[in-house]
């Protein structure tokens, strides 16, 4: 099993969608192990069609990313999460649906920097 965590409100995020989207937990565990396997085989992290890198620093990176959504039916879900470069954990700031949101929320990216420091 992979490992992630939610940092902060994401946690809500996360309870809120799973009931509207059953398929969300096992989402999010493909999702983790996939990026690991990327950033095995291809040297990532990179940006490309599906991530986007937010912020770098020197111990972690903030990105941006789709997430395939069974439930869905496509990749309509947006995940911000931190990759510790010393860790393989992936903490989850943010989770939402595209049409709820079309934009990440910059204060709770700011938050976490501002609390790393």
């Amino acid at each position: 099993m992979t490992s992630y965590s939610f940092c902060g409100v994401a946690k809500n995020d996360f309870d809120r969608l799973r009931k509207k989207y059953r398929s969300l937990p096992d989402d999010l565990e493909r999702f983790c192990k996939f990026t690991l396997r990327l950033e095995e085989e291809k040297g990532f992290p990179s940006s490309n069609k599906n991530y986007t890198h937010l912020k770098i620093f020197e111990h972690y990176a903030i990105y941006k990313a789709h997430i395939p959504c069974v439930s869905l039916r496509g990749n309509k879900l947006r995940i911000v999460y931190v990759r510790q470069k010393q860790s393989i954990e992936f903490i989850v700031l943010e989770l939402y649906p595209k049409n709820e949101k079309s934009r990440e929320d910059a204060e709770r990216i700011a938050e976490y920097i501002e609390n790393q420091k």
